[in-house]
């Protein structure tokens, strides 16, 4: 019998923004840039919502987020590479680290997310 995260519903498939795959995991994000600080702020449309303080200018916006998200997650940024979405606001993040390290920071995450 498999059991939830802590402060995951029972019968929550987990986070729809993350997949696993051979090389590591995927994390689908919307960012939101020139946001005064960075932050996630929860979930839009099953891809994860950062707020990051950069601007998007000459990619500053995707440095700021590829070294916030490993950091976060104890990497090195070389761990964290902006995979598709470079000019977009969605972005899927290619992280060297298994699923289980995100999801448990996903979980400490939302404890700080507005609820509603």
């Amino acid at each position: 019998m498999t059991s939830a995260a802590p402060d995951r519903p029972v019968g929550d498939p987990g986070w729809p923004c993350v997949s696993g795959d051979a090389q590591g995991c995927r994390l689908r994000s919307v960012v939101v840039p020139q946001a005064g600080v960075d932050a996630t702020v929860g979930l839009h449309d099953g891809w994860l919502r950062v707020r990051i303080a950069a601007p998007a200018v000459d990619g500053r916006a995707n440095a700021a987020l590829v070294a916030w998200i490993a950091a976060q997650l104890g990497v090195v940024r070389r761990a964290v590479e902006v995979l598709h979405g470079a000019t977009s606001r969605r972005k899927v993040l290619a992280l060297d680290c298994d699923v289980a390290t995100v999801e448990r920071w996903l979980d400490e995450q939302r404890r700080g997310w507005p609820r509603g």
